[in-house]
């Protein structure tokens, strides 16, 4: 039998729109990607994998984006990203491994002051049309601010999918550290933007990824 990943990266709120409509435009040309064997899904893509797999219809989903009746309220963050960029280049210049790294961008990821905590969880919860994990094989990945290792959650964790969502998308310097059974979780896209690694073996593999501004430092700890 032929198994297929499909593999969603980050983007924001911007990567959100773009994935869903692509994956919206894939249904209506006959390719159904709800069948996929593996969902992967990396800050923005965290929320549309967990999306796609609610059971939810993908055309209900685009029209939760596109009406403005439906559209979850979303925050407005005002990071500085200057600071970030220079910052995070300066921790990758310090050296060491890649999980030491994480762990510099992690502790400046809990001194920046973001939106508040609660509030942002209630974004992410708004967002997703089922809150419980879906019986379809979904990862999705955050990095723990601690140790600085890639963390990937699923519905054998024991940690909510809300939560699991939110540690995923928690970009340093807009959105607060996930806090998840006494530990801190910051976006998966720190330690690789899109996490294809996690859908290797399978046969077929569909990776959605927008085109980003790079960050010198994220091909480097992708390992």
């Amino acid at each position: 039998m032929t198994t297929h990943a499909l593999v969603l990266g980050g983007g924001g709120v911007v990567g959100i729109a773009w994935e869903t409509g692509l994956l919206v435009g894939l249904a209506e040309a006959g390719i159904d990607i709800c069948t996929a064997n593996l969902f992967v899904g990396t800050s923005a893509g965290a929320n549309v994998s967990a999306q796609i797999t609610s059971g939810l219809a993908l055309e209900e989903l685009f029209q939760r984006l596109v009406d403005p009746a439906l559209q979850a309220h979303e925050l407005a963050p005002q990071p500085d990203f200057a600071k970030m960029l220079a910052d995070f280049t300066r921790a990758f210049k310090e050296g060491g491994t890649g999980r030491e790294i994480l762990q510099r961008i992690g502790a400046l990821a809990l001194a920046a002051p973001t939106v508040p905590e609660a509030e942002r969880r209630e974004i992410i919860a708004s967002r997703l049309p089922v809150q419980n994990w879906p019986q379809s094989r979904l990862e999705i990945v955050a990095v723990d601010v601690q140790s600085g290792e890639r963390t990937v959650f699923t519905r054998d964790s024991g940690v909510e999918l809300v939560d699991a969502v939110m540690a995923s998308g928690a970009l340093p310097y807009a959105y607060p550290p996930a806090p998840i059974n006494q530990r801190r979780y910051i976006d998966g896209g720190c330690y690789s933007i899109a996490n294809l690694d996690l859908a290797v073996g399978f046969d077929k593999v569909l990776v959605l990824q927008p085109d980003l501004p790079p960050f010198p430092y994220l091909e480097s700890l992708d390992e």
